[in-house]
């Protein structure tokens, strides 16, 4: 499939744009009252973010504005749903349930955050339990099964552990490069 993208020259951007649009999509279904609809479609745009790295890499198309398009979007995609889902609560009174649906929209925000800082200060950051492919997974699952409330548990508490899994992890990879720093140069410079 990725080579024919390639022959049909379909820009990864363009799939990164699709994806976003499709996800916008089943928002709108979410919003209305489908969620199942909305579980399915959301599954779907959120295929075009595999795609559209993998036509990136195959393609040799990767460019630094094609990463940083990709991860927003990513990211405005995922925290509109979850913006849908705690308006839905908050539509049925459910305060706790709006809470820990924000909370677990700060911690997958979070979690792509702690990765995009580790590499800026010149570290990796790939390990973590909950990533972006499990946690479509997770809000996929919840409306399509109807359980929300669940999903949102699980989101919850899976990104805030991988957060905290991620820190750990920087921490030590930065205080090993500083390490090696300082027995390469015998200075702590």
């Amino acid at each position: 499939m990725i080579r024919l993208l390639i022959r049909l020259q379909i820009s990864p951007n363009g799939m990164s744009v699709t994806g976003f649009l499709v996800t916008m999509v089943a928002v709108g279904l979410f919003v209305s009252g489908m969620p199942v609809a909305a579980g399915l479609i959301f599954l779907l745009g959120s295929l075009f973010d595999v795609i559209d790295g993998e036509l990136a890499r195959v393609g040799n198309r990767v460019t630094p504005f094609g990463a940083v398009i990709d991860s927003l979007l990513d990211r405005i995609s995922e925290g509109v749903l979850l913006i849908a889902i705690a308006w839905y609560f908050a539509d049925r009174g459910e305060t706790a349930s709006v809470v820990i649906t924000v909370a677990g929209m700060l911690g997958s925000v979070s979690t792509s955050y702690v990765r995009a800082r580790a590499e800026a200060v010149g570290t990796t950051c790939t390990v973590g339990w909950v990533t972006r492919p499990e946690r479509i997974m997770i809000l996929t699952l919840g409306m399509i099964f109807g359980q929300l409330f669940v999903a949102i548990v699980i989101l919850f508490v899976l990104t805030t552990l991988t957060v905290i899994q991620r820190i750990v992890h920087v921490h030590r990879m930065l205080r090993e490069q500083k390490l090696s720093s300082i027995d390469e140069t015998g200075s702590g410079r």
